[in-house]
C-alpha cells in the first residue's frame, strides 16, 4: 500500500485536515484545545489555524480518521 500525504498548496480545495491525537500527544501543546473528532469521536487536538482552514472547505478529523479517508473508498471509511 502506498500513501501520499503533502502539504496544502494555494489551489488547493477541500481535503481533511489531521488533528493530533490525544492518545499520541496525550499533553498537547500551549494554544490548543481538546476536541473530538467528528467521525469517530475520539478525543483530538484543535490547533488555533483549524478554524480558518474549516472555513475554506477543509473537513478537520482525527489522523486515523483521516489516514483511512485517503486509503479507503468513501463507502468502507
Amino acid at each position: 500500500m502506498e500513501i501520499k500525504i503533502w502539504p496544502r498548496r494555494p489551489e488547493d480545495h477541500g481535503g481533511y485536515l489531521m488533528m493530533p491525537m490525544r492518545k499520541n500527544i496525550p499533553k498537547g501543546k500551549p494554544g490548543w484545545k481538546l476536541i473530538r473528532c467528528p467521525v469517530c469521536n475520539q478525543e483530538c487536538w484543535e490547533r488555533p489555524l483549524q478554524k480558518k482552514l474549516e472555513a475554506k472547505g477543509i473537513t478537520a478529523v482525527c489522523t486515523g480518521c483521516a489516514l483511512k479517508k485517503s486509503v479507503w473508498p468513501q463507502s468502507q471509511a
